[in-house]
């Protein structure tokens, strides 16, 4: 007879774990715990900006508009988005006065809180690891500088923040009668 036939199953059990447990090195720590940020890229007027994921509802080709009469040329219309009424604004117009041509194949509206934003094109989703963040941005000009207060570095390229928040509660912004 053997020594484990003597003990109880759970006796067993309990002498399996005592010698896994000492050959065990254990697991593999991570040391340090990176925090991901997302975003909407996208093209104005020669610059990479990032929208923050958390401030975009959607993305949509330009939709139809209803004009709206005694207002600046960079408020395109007003667009019905499954029963609500949603502002287009021309991102472009707002900031350097000359509206983006009428040219549909790449140009998108980005639809963040109460307004949708026209821009030339989205070149997609954007993953950051947040220590990829620089302050301040470079290569950004002034007119959209007001708008961006910093940026993510991917090896050379840098991507400005486009910050909504304050272009939503910019008096120009707000500003929209002629």
């Amino acid at each position: 007879m053997s020594a484990h036939s003597e003990q109880s199953p759970f006796e067993l059990l309990l002498e399996i774990q005592h010698r896994s447990k000492g050959r065990v090195k254990g697991f593999p720590v991570q040391e340090e715990v990176k925090t991901e940020w997302l975003g909407v890229a996208f093209e104005i007027r020669g610059h990479t900006l990032l929208a923050p994921m958390t401030e975009v509802s959607e993305v949509f080709s330009p939709p139809n508009l209803a004009p709206v009469p005694g207002v600046k040329s960079w408020l395109l219309g007003i667009a019905n988005m499954r029963g609500n009424l949603l502002p287009v604004i021309d991102l472009e117009g707002f900031l350097y006065g000359n509206n983006l041509p009428k040219d549909f194949g790449k140009q998108r509206v980005i639809a963040v809180e109460n307004a949708g934003l026209k821009v030339n094109a989205i070149l997609g989703l954007k993953r950051f690891w947040v220590d990829e963040q620089v302050v301040p941005p470079s290569r950004i000009d002034g007119e959209l500088q007001a708008f961006v207060d910093s940026a993510y570095r991917r090896e050379e390229e840098r991507y400005g923040v486009f910050n909504v928040a304050k272009l939503i509660g910019s008096e120009l912004f707000l500003d929209v009668a002629v």
